[in-house]
């Protein structure tokens, strides 16, 4: 029935299924290798040309050692699930787009009534004595505009992520001079162990740089002796080793009610911020395979964790790249 078929007594599986059918070429593979496909999705044309998504599991048929002789498919009908994922993937969409428009509107709004107020005051008088004032003020207002767009078009356009080794300690401790040039008070240390990872070196100094001084900043504001630390942590429990990187500082952490939006667009603690910069960041991790948590320190001061893949060597990545295309 998943299959759309009614007789499938002696029938060779490409005859019943089709020599370019999926779920045929996971069927030879079972025989001929001996492999077990375990929770497959594939997509499955019927007789009468219609679609279905099918959750296979497919296991080998065999004597001890032996070539494989037969296979046991399960099959499921997943057509009406992947329908009812697809459109809450669009309604999910479609919310996203429209909190994403409502920002904007936000900002540009906010701008052009300063911007307009500011353009009357200049030709209801313009031989007044702050007219020369008022025009810098209009001059801010589109640089803001012009910056906002600037931050909305790099989160919005697709990543175009190389893939080459990074050494991380290296790409911190650059990060850091960068930091201290701008925020000379702070005291910035870097601890733990740090990995080669596989990424774009550039895209992940945007990371470190942006929550790094996010941190300095937040220190700064709150603490005489404001303290950032950079640490870092990897994972040897199994296969898959993780590098986290932990930046943590003593500011005066983040508002609860703040923690669950931290990374939505246009979302912002700041006065002058247009809350793109943490949603740039999770994008870029997200892209890497990576993810970024936001927590409060016990002892005060926020904490970001970022984890990202690890890999011994950008070989081993990229191989492993190639094998899930």
């Amino acid at each position: 029935q998943a299959l759309g078929i009614k007789a499938l007594a002696f029938r060779r599986y490409s005859e019943a299924l089709g020599e370019l059918s999926e779920l045929s070429d996971l069927i030879q593979q079972c025989l001929a290798d001996g492999k077990t496909f375990r929770r497959e999705q594939t997509e499955h044309i019927t007789p009468d040309g219609s679609h279905r998504e099918l959750g296979v599991t497919i296991s080998p048929i065999r004597r001890a050692q032996e070539k494989a002789t037969g296979a046991i498919c399960l099959l499921s009908d997943l057509t009406e699930l992947t329908a009812l994922q697809k459109q809450m993937q669009l309604r999910e969409n479609l919310a996203a787009l429209g909190e994403l428009s409502a920002g904007i509107a936000h900002e540009f709004k906010n701008a052009l009534a300063t911007i307009s107020g500011y353009a009357q005051m200049i030709q209801s008088e313009p031989n007044a004595a702050d007219t020369v004032e008022n025009a810098k003020k209009i001059l801010d207002q589109t640089r803001s505009i012009t910056h906002v767009v600037t931050e909305f078009l790099r989160y919005a356009r697709p990543l175009e992520i190389s893939e080459e080794p990074v050494e991380l300690r290296v790409l911190l401790d650059r990060t850091v001079c960068e930091i201290l040039e701008l925020q000379p008070q702070v005291r910035i240390s870097i601890e733990g162990n740090f990995s080669a990872i596989a990424g774009d070196e550039g895209l992940l100094r945007q990371v470190f740089l942006n929550l790094a001084r996010n941190a300095a900043e937040a220190a700064a504001s709150n603490s005489p002796n404001p303290a950032v630390i950079l640490r870092g942590e990897t994972s040897e429990s199994s296969e898959d080793r993780t590098q986290r990187i932990r930046i943590l500082d003593n500011g005066p952490g983040i508002p609860i009610e703040a923690l669950a939006k931290l990374f939505r667009p246009f979302f912002t603690t700041k006065v002058n911020g247009t809350g793109l910069g943490l949603a740039v960041v999770q994008k870029i991790l997200l892209q890497h395979g990576g993810q970024v948590e936001a927590q409060n320190r016990v002892g005060g001061g926020a904490e970001f964790i970022v984890t990202l893949p690890a890999t011994r060597t950008i070989s081993q990545a990229v191989e492993s790249k190639e094998v899930t295309i």
